[in-house]
């Protein structure tokens, strides 16, 4: 199974898209928890909140990092990174079942990549709202970061 992360719903194929590597491309991890990082990219987002008029294709950038067994860490590069880059995002966890391995090694822990266009086998959107202890967790423990 593969996962990729789009804050745009209702996708039913994926297709490449022209990223930091300069070739289109898909990306995907084997490992669903660490696309959630990719559903807000801290450039986009900070210009886009502060009114930088971009026409341009966007590059990619995020808190996280990888520690030496390859586990996702996300990381505060600069004050309060994490709550710019992530507050009030919402998105979609897309799955597919198979792709075509693009070849293209993005050195990224459990990432692949494809250059053709794959299938959503299936999708994820959870709204806290429908989980009342899960709203309950973050209204008491994360009260401060929610809009």
């Amino acid at each position: 199974m593969f996962f990729h992360a789009s804050p745009i719903g209702g996708i039913q194929q994926l297709e490449p898209r022209v990223s930091n590597h300069n070739i289109p491309l898909i990306y995907f991890s084997k490992k669903r928890e660490n696309t959630l990082v990719y559903l807000s990219n801290a450039i986009e987002k900070y210009c886009k909140d502060t009114g930088f008029d971009y026409q341009g294709t966007w590059q990619k950038w995020g808190s996280y990092g990888f520690d030496e067994d390859g586990i996702q860490r996300l990381e505060e590069y600069y004050p309060n990174a994490l709550e710019e880059t992530y507050k009030g995002v919402s998105g979609y966890i897309y799955q597919a079942d198979s792709i075509i391995d693009s070849g293209f090694e993005v050195q990224i822990p459990d990432a692949a990549t494809s250059s053709e266009p794959v299938a959503v086998s299936g999708v994820e959107y959870e709204n806290a709202s429908n989980h009342p202890e899960y709203r309950y967790f973050l209204d008491n423990k994360m009260s401060e970061y929610l809009q």
